[in-house]
């Protein structure tokens, strides 16, 4: 029996992941490249950029700069912007628990 203990959010579900998720679909947009064409950039099927894209699946920071290299923008131009939004947010519920 699991007990009463509550579970923690999925940090691919707070607001600045979110925004990340969102930022990546842009640059793949604004680049006019597809899923397929990004996948295969990767090396991998067009799923993988849905997923990400969607929030099944996290990107490492590898990832991301592949990402970005890929669809022709600057990493740290796109880090830095992500950095601005977030000091505008509150920090995630999950980070105030003592557990």
């Amino acid at each position: 029996m699991m007990g009463n203990r509550s579970r923690r959010p999925n940090p691919q579900h707070d607001a600045a992941y979110i925004a990340l998720r969102e930022r990546l679909k842009a640059i793949r947009e604004e680049a006019g490249i597809t899923q397929v064409q990004l996948g295969q950039a990767f090396k991998r099927p067009h799923t993988f950029v849905h997923k990400v894209e969607a929030g099944d699946r996290r990107i490492d920071p590898v990832e991301f700069v592949r990402w970005c290299l890929a669809c022709e923008s600057d990493p740290a131009t796109e880090v830095k912007g992500l950095a601005r939004m977030m000091a505008k947010m509150p920090p995630p519920r999950y980070l105030d628990r003592q557990d």
